[in-house]
C-alpha cells in the first residue's frame, strides 16, 4: 500500500493511494486408510491451489470552507 497525504489546515486536505496484494497457495492433502479384518485399503488425494491479484486506487479530499463547514469528496 502506498499513500500520499497533504498537510492539514489548508483549504483542501487530501489522501490518495494505491494498494496491491498477490496471493498464491498450493496445497496437497493425502490419506490412506487400512481397515481390518481383511486388508481393505482406501486412499485419497486432493491437490489444489489458489492464485489471486487484488488491487485498488483510492482518494478522499476535504474542502474546508470554514472551521465548521466543509465538503468531503471521495
Amino acid at each position: 500500500e502506498l499513500r500520499l497525504t497533504s498537510p492539514k489546515g489548508a483549504l483542501i486536505d487530501y489522501v490518495i493511494g494505491a494498494f496491491y496484494l498477490r496471493g498464491d497457495t498450493d496445497e496437497i492433502y493425502q490419506r490412506t486408510i487400512t481397515t481390518l479384518p481383511g486388508p481393505l485399503t482406501t486412499s485419497g488425494r486432493a491437490d489444489y491451489g489458489i492464485d489471486s491479484d487484488n488491487y485498488s486506487v483510492f482518494g478522499e479530499a476535504n474542502v474546508n470552507f470554514t472551521d465548521r463547514f466543509r465538503a468531503i469528496v471521495g
